[in-house]
């Protein structure tokens, strides 16, 4: 069952929501590519893990604090290998607070947890899986410490504030989560079904008409806009990390014209996917050569 909690700074409400498989998720990260309506906080405890988030592939160890903006395609790699995170959704609907984070977050940021952080996550989780008296109000006032954490960081996140621009913005209610969860899953799990748009009307039980009116209000685009983004983003991904052959992605993401296909992620990224393929292939081998020559110094 999700746990949410609301808490109160500076007459600005934030909401943090556990997710019901929150202690299994301490040694896995196993989702497909997928955004959230919310902002997404993991703090590695132990171990590393890689994730990439939108284009970027990001190492995290033991004292990583990564924050993902609402929106913002990611996923974890599959070799993570051995890892304790730990993982909370917040929001900050219709605040002052959340054109801030907006403008700071975007598409995310990555910072450094302190030892007595970490230890708060590691008490957070102890509490969370406890049947002790009170257990909700100690939840609640930890959390306030890990708000206190992150509201201090903003000071030094705003330094990045012209690089990071955003104009995401979500609505923050259970209702509005819950519906954005269920439209993110049938985009993710139906990739060769984007088109049919009255199968996630059908999901949604609402009707075409109201689905139109929905997705702009949710992400600032039409279902169109929203549908060829999935699809040039989930393309992008396979480019940079399978080796699966350009007509292989283009029916995995929807496609039964290859020449739409092309153009549309053109389009979309400024050049072809070959030579998508090509740019990322060369960044991956020079940063594998750049790791190999860095080992042998060390070895000297």
């Amino acid at each position: 069952m999700q746990r949410d909690f609301e808490l109160t700074v500076d007459n600005a409400r934030v909401l943090f929501q556990f997710n019901p498989n929150f202690l299994n998720h301490r040694y896995v990260w196993n989702p497909p590519r997928h955004s959230n309506v919310n902002y997404e906080l993991h703090i590695i405890l132990h171990g590393s893990c890689v994730v990439e988030v939108a284009e970027d592939t990001i190492s995290l160890s033991a004292g990583d604090a990564l924050i993902i903006a609402p929106g913002v395609y990611h996923a974890a790699k599959v070799d993570n290998g051995s890892f304790e995170r730990f993982t909370i959704t917040f929001a900050t609907p219709k605040s002052a607070l959340a054109p801030r984070l907006q403008t700071v977050i975007a598409p995310y940021v990555r910072m450094t947890a302190p030892p007595e952080i970490r230890s708060l996550c590691n008490a957070m989780m102890r509490e969370y899986g406890s049947e002790a008296l009170y257990t909700e109000t100690l939840l609640h006032f930890q959390l306030g410490q890990l708000l206190v954490f992150l509201l201090r960081q903003l000071s030094a996140l705003e330094k990045h504030a012209q690089k990071n621009e955003t104009n995401t913005g979500r609505n923050g209610s259970k209702d509005t989560t819950e519906m954005v969860t269920a439209i993110e899953a049938f985009f993710t799990k139906n990739m060769a079904s984007y088109g049919v748009m009255q199968q996630l009307a059908d999901r949604l039980h609402m009707s075409k008409r109201q689905l139109c009116r929905l997705i702009p209000e949710l992400y600032g685009m039409t279902f169109r806009e929203k549908l060829l983004d999935t699809r040039m983003d989930y393309a992008a991904w396979l480019l940079r990390t399978t080796q699966q052959t350009t007509s292989e992605i283009c029916k995995q993401v929807g496609y039964s014209s290859e020449p739409t296909f092309y153009t549309n992620f053109k389009q979309h990224h400024g050049i072809s996917p070959a030579q998508y393929r090509r740019k990322y292939q060369t960044v991956n081998i020079t940063e594998t050569e750049t790791s190999t020559a860095t080992k042998g110094r060390d070895q000297l």
